[in-house]
Formats: structure tokens, C-alpha cells, sequence
């Protein structure tokens, strides 16, 4: 069997602001709104539904995507003085390395912990 991610929703404080920046980020498309949410087509399999919440539970989201993604979102990153690190914990602009996968975290406009992955 063949599982794949469609959609998600996620919590923000501000859906509009938070679509534009991941479609900047991940060099997605948003259209404006729809009902109540935001919606940000990341390529034909994704869409990341941005939808206001108060308070936001702050959570994890790790993305996959192939090297050259990966340094278009690190050099978006840096371009746009967002901090990143090897870890939740840091923001050192260090990059992870083990099991055939490098990474890095950095923190989205609502406080979410996002994961960038992609294969050495």
C-alpha cells in the first residue's frame, strides 16, 4: 500500500502572514483564503492549511525534500536573518549530519519547531 500526505492543518496566530511566509519559504503557492483557512500549495502531494488558533499549541513538522531544495530553504533562511541549528535547542547556523540524512531546525512565525531533511 502506497501512503501519502495530502493535506494538513496547522495552528497559527495568523494565517494569512503565516501562508505568505511558507510560500516564500518553500517557494509554494497561496491564493488568499478559503473558508477559514490559508492554504499554501507546496507542490502537487502537499498543502499546508494554516488556520487561526488561540492559543497555538506549539508542535514539530519535518520536511523531506531533495538537496537542492534543502539549500534554496537554507538560503532563504539566512537571506531573511532567520536563525537555525543542529537541534531544537540551538540556532547557530550548524547543520546535522548522520544516518545518510542532514538537517536543521529553525522555529516558524507561531513558535513550531520545523525540521528541513533532505539526503547527503
Amino acid at each position: 500500500m502506497t501512503i501519502a500526505l495530502d493535506h494538513m492543518s496547522i495552528p497559527t496566530t495568523d494565517n494569512v502572514a503565516t501562508a505568505e511566509f511558507y510560500a516564500q519559504l518553500f517557494a509554494g503557492r497561496y491564493e488568499g483564503t478559503r473558508r477559514d483557512y490559508a492554504p499554501v500549495i507546496v507542490n502537487d502531494g502537499l498543502t499546508l492549511n494554516f488556520e487561526h488558533a488561540d492559543p497555538v499549541e506549539v508542535r514539530h513538522y519535518a520536511y523531506r525534500m531533495t538537496p537542492d531544495e534543502w539549500q534554496n530553504v537554507k538560503d532563504r533562511l539566512s537571506a531573511a536573518a532567520i536563525p537555525y541549528g543542529d537541534s531544537t535547542r540551538t540556532s547557530d547556523g550548524s547543520i546535522y549530519e548522520r544516518g545518510g540524512l542532514k538537517g536543521f531546525f529553525f522555529k516558524d512565525p507561531n513558535g513550531h519547531s520545523v525540521e528541513i531533511i533532505t539526503h547527503e
